[in-house]
């Protein structure tokens, strides 16, 4: 439902404007009304107005210095001029500022039913629009900035900080800091992932609600259920102390108002873009000896060297690799990897303690992998897998290294008979991003291309061999199928074909009938 304010001088015709029609009905609410511009701009500060109905002359502050106001300040209020001057250089004046339309009194009462319900599709497309951009731009943001901290990235840093900036990601360059947020015993407190992901979503906005006192924060959903931010900061000396304040309250609140505990791993400060991988896996390595030190806290990478801390125990490259070999689905490779720990175990003579901490991090390697692919974890292992505890119950490092070794066998058979392909993946992106994007006059295969980082001519062949359809004739039907859908609603032809990337209406109608055999209006009466 819309919001809409009334602003005239004369009370008998705010009451018969509020009256005259079923604002309910064509689904508006009269929100507020006004006596003048002044009392219309306090109005807007208190209410959300949708449309302004403003009469041009009234005291204090007339019709068209109450829109020229509120335009300067920023509203996208859609502003209706109800007035009886019937004047050329009216009309131009309010055209310049931005007014929607112009109705003379007195107004014909159909004629304002229909203006304002063009109004209301504007509105609703301009929602939409954003809604999708926003969707997306979240989606892709989220595929930069993970690829940032793994290294996956290409470019240089130049044009990795123009990719910033079109994603409205607030980094410059200077000195950064990764954080890495992990949620304690995930599998026994939090069983579903669409809890998992809501928790994720409240711990981002706690987290830079309280650090945007004092830093530029970048922070997202990373890989193995984490929640990863990038700070920006001006000298790791005086800012450490100051952050380690901000994480300790993170902390607190999170297990006060959410009820479980998170550990955070803090990585080295560095200099350039290229380094954050490094204070990432820093920070990784300090979230590895949350099982040792304890959880529920922060962990600096810093304090784990200078306290004596075996931070090599488990190393982040050795980490990866097993990962790497993991979503490769090389079971052989991924099992020496397995060896190499419990040989490296061994030849250290490692404490028990240590080496549950490593297997844990192992399971939640592992766990988090598959969560991110889109596997129920009880689906993989059954719902009385309770691999924490399941850790804890070995009493060899022999016992333990055999356990881990049939987990990543089983994770792996599963993710290789569930597993889409790359290409199918590229696929479905490009069908998401015209699905969102069909509106778009300017909507071609090199922009998709673009926004999905790959080769426009690899994505015609990705896409028409997944898809069985070429992506022109994608594009072609689904503006087509919208075409209908807004048809039926009875939404004139030239809005219809500008509302599917058409700039022009003919041309459209062209199109339409070679698509179905109909023209539009054609199309439009018969359904």
């Amino acid at each position: 439902m819309l919001e809409i304010m009334i602003v005239d001088d004369e009370a008998l015709f705010r009451e018969h404007l509020k009256t005259v029609i079923d604002w309910e009905y064509y689904d508006f609410n009269i929100a507020c009304e006004a006596k003048n511009g002044k009392e219309a701009l306090e109005n807007m500060e208190k209410h959300n107005v949708d449309i302004a109905l403003v009469d041009i002359k009234m005291p204090f502050v007339d019709g068209l210095e109450f829109s020229r106001i509120i335009r300067e300040k920023g509203y996208d209020t859609e502003i209706v001029l109800i007035t009886g001057h019937n004047e050329f250089e009216y009309a131009k004046h309010a055209i310049k500022i931005g007014v929607s339309d112009y109705i003379l009194k007195p107004f014909d009462k159909e004629e304002l039913i229909l203006t304002l319900l063009n109004i209301k599709r504007k509105i609703e497309k301009a929602r939409r629009q954003y809604e999708r951009e926003s969707i997306y731009k979240k989606g892709m943001r989220e595929i930069l900035l993970n690829g940032l901290v793994s290294n996956t990235m290409m470019g240089t840093e130049e044009s990795i900080f123009k990719h910033f900036e079109i994603m409205d990601i607030n980094l410059r360059p200077g000195l950064f800091k990764v954080l890495a947020v992990e949620m304690d015993n995930i599998g026994q407190t939090i069983a579903d992932s669409e809890d998992v992901a809501l928790y994720k979503f409240a711990i981002a906005n706690i987290w830079d609600e309280i650090a945007s006192e004092e830093f530029i924060t970048v922070t997202f959903n990373g890989q193995e259920n984490r929640v990863v931010s990038i700070l920006q900061v001006n000298d790791e000396e005086k800012d450490e102390k100051r952050l380690l304040h901000y994480l300790e309250r993170l902390c607190e609140l999170v297990r006060k108002y959410l009820h479980f505990t998170i550990t955070v791993g803090v990585g080295n400060i560095c200099d350039r873009l290229i380094k954050i991988r490094d204070s990432y896996k820093e920070a990784l390595i300090a979230l590895q000896n949350k099982y040792v030190i304890g959880a529920g806290k922060p962990i600096l990478y810093r304090d784990l060297s200078q306290k004596g801390f075996n931070i090599g125990f488990f190393t982040a490259s050795l980490n990866e690799e097993i990962l790497y070999h993991f979503r490769s689905q090389e079971k052989e490779l991924t099992k020496d990897k397995l060896q190499s720990v419990y040989r490296y175990i061994i030849e250290n003579r490692l404490t028990m303690d240590y080496v549950y901490s490593i297997f844990m991090g192992l399971v939640s390697l592992c766990l988090s992998y598959l969560e991110d692919q889109g596997y129920e974890i009880e689906d993989v292992f059954g719902k009385n897998f309770l691999p924490f505890s399941a850790v804890r119950s070995k009493t060899t490092v022999r016992e333990l290294y055999e356990w881990i070794t049939v987990i990543f066998d089983k994770a792996m058979d599963y993710s290789s008979t569930n597993k889409m392909s790359r290409s199918r993946k590229i696929a479905q992106e490009a069908k998401q991003y015209i699905d969102c994007y069909y509106y778009n006059e300017d909507l071609t295969v090199e922009m998709i291309a673009e926004n999905l980082y790959i080769n426009s001519s690899w994505l015609r062949t990705v896409f028409k061999k997944e898809m069985n359809m070429q992506i022109s004739k994608y594009i072609l039907a689904v503006r087509m199928q919208k075409a209908k859908e807004f048809l039926k609603k009875k939404i004139k032809v030239s809005d219809v074909a500008n509302m599917v990337g058409f700039s022009d209406p003919a041309y459209f109608s062209k199109v339409f009938k070679k698509y179905t055999g109909m023209s539009p209006t054609e199309y439009e009466a018969n359904f």
